[in-house]
């Protein structure tokens, strides 16, 4: 197998998602990875003997020409500006000519490693420009299986300027299967580019159960400072809480809204007397998961606009027994049932509603809040367990290879 990565084994940005999986397509596969990551990171540890071969950066203003000039592209193009206003169509021309520039750009090394690696099958974990060359080289090396993950950057129209994902159509015709993070990722290809593919939920480790903290009404959340995950909202609505509930929120996580945010948070919480809050910000995953199983939180809670998939952070969250309130968009609704193991918002929630729904769960009685624990770990044990799904994912690829 030769698996593209955005940047694992290096630095740490992809290591909750994909270590599980790789662990077990190790025993399977042969592996080789291609990382496109250009930053000067050191290998996770306990990897430092994948085989890798890494794609360095290089200047790419002669390939813009005959990047848009490949066969695929002016196809892609053609379809991209039909029908639309001269501005969208500009910003679509950009995208496709960006996207086919960098595959132009992977190209030799990509090449190079497929001739090196001989792989049977070419995963790769996001649909990339690296995507687009692995198709592309598969016009060489025809008996090559080429296989691709989608998530949420790689896979929604309104992710992109020009409101359209590059090349997908080229990707629903030639790739050998599609593989999709959560069940609304699945249909949402097939409503827009006509054709199926199957559902492998990544899942998290194993953990132990840990039960609410007695003293303190503690609520988490964890997500980059971006505007899409609309932090915002959850400090207002911790804002509207009565006074008689007292909580603590921990939100791990950075982000270029950062300072904004702190500052929203002091304008709004500094003087509410039952409310802490605290940004504790980037915290590797081993090291939150610590940290959960020490402040023991009633609830995680995430207001985001946009889900690509089913979130690795609520996946965390049921498998240590802790209950969410969430929005209803991208795979949360595959994760949260609501007055199940959590409650479950509206897509566009006020900070009214979602305070409604922290005081909610306040308010239950202890036994139904362990009711809502128990409910989250047996969602988790159901459908989230990384080792039960990775192994369904690897006998899924080695079927795949059987058809030939």
């Amino acid at each position: 197998m030769l698996l593209i990565t955005k940047g694992f084994p290096y630095g740490t940005s992809e290591q909750s998602f994909i270590q599980t999986e790789f662990n077990t397509l190790m025993k399977s596969f042969d592996i080789t990875v291609f990382s496109e990551g250009i930053e000067p990171l050191p290998v996770q540890k306990g990897y430092e003997n994948v085989k890798t071969i890494r794609f360095e950066e290089r200047s790419s203003y002669k390939l813009i020409g005959k990047a848009l000039l490949r066969k695929d592209a002016l196809k892609d193009a053609a379809d991209a500006v039909h029908g639309v206003a001269a501005g969208l169509a500009y910003r679509r021309i950009r995208e496709i000519t960006s996207f086919s520039t960098r595959a132009c750009l992977i190209e030799p090394v990509l090449r190079k490693a497929v001739t090196e690696v001989r792989p049977d099958i070419i995963y790769s974990y996001w649909c990339t420009p690296a995507t687009l060359t692995a198709l592309r080289l598969k016009k060489e090396f025809p008996s090559i299986k080429v296989v691709s993950r989608f998530h949420g950057i790689d896979l929604y129209n309104e992710r992109c300027a020009g409101l359209r994902q590059p090349f997908k159509t080229l990707m629903a015709e030639e790739l050998d299967a599609l593989l999709f993070a959560c069940r609304a990722g699945r249909d949402y290809f097939e409503k827009n580019w006509g054709r199926k593919g199957s559902v492998h939920y990544l899942g998290t480790k194993k953990r132990n159960i840990i039960e609410e903290n007695p003293d303190s009404f503690i609520i988490v959340s964890c997500s980059n400072l971006i505007p899409l995950k609309r932090v915002e909202l959850i400090i207002s609505a911790l804002g509207e809480l009565p006074d008689d509930i007292k909580v603590r929120w921990h939100h791990y996580g950075d982000g270029p809204c950062r300072a904004e945010l702190e500052r929203q948070a002091e304008a709004v919480l500094g003087r509410k007397t039952n409310v802490e809050y605290f940004f504790e910000g980037f915290t590797e995953n081993e090291k939150l998961i610590e940290t959960y199983s020490e402040i023991r939180p009633w609830l995680f809670i995430t207001a985001s606009s946009s889900e690509g998939g089913a979130p690795v952070s609520i996946q965390e969250a049921f498998s240590l027994g802790i209950p969410c309130v969430g929005t209803a968009v991208g795979g949360i609704p595959e994760l949260i049932t609501d007055n199940h193991n959590g409650f479950l918002l509206s897509p566009e929630p006020d900070a009214k509603s979602i305070a409604d729904a922290l005081e909610r769960f306040y308010r239950l009685s202890g036994e139904q809040r362990k009711a809502f624990r128990k409910n989250a770990r047996e969602t988790w044990s159901r459908s989230f367990d990384a080792e039960h799904n990775a192994a369904s994912f690897s006998r899924k690829l080695l079927e795949l290879l059987n058809e030939r």
